[in-house]
């Protein structure tokens, strides 16, 4: 439904080819799961990379509660 939408958007704003560019943007549940997990794993690298790389960091750690205030 969102899709139709977005390809007549950019059809009207940016003109025919990049629309048939969107139209041929595959959205399936799988493949937006992959995209998702491809993306959390390239954060999680740069983050392990950085932390690898600098001399020093700090943690700021809290101790939480539910809504029974147990920890």
């Amino acid at each position: 439904m969102i899709k139709p939408a977005a390809t007549d958007m950019v059809r009207i704003m940016c003109g025919d080819d990049v629309a048939k560019k969107l139209d041929v943007v595959p959205l399936s549940n799988d493949t937006l799961l992959r995209r998702i997990a491809s993306m959390s794993a390239n954060v999680k690298e740069q983050l392990i990379s950085s932390i690898k790389q600098s001399r020093e960091f700090s943690l700021q750690i809290d101790e939480s509660t539910n809504v029974s205030d147990d920890a």
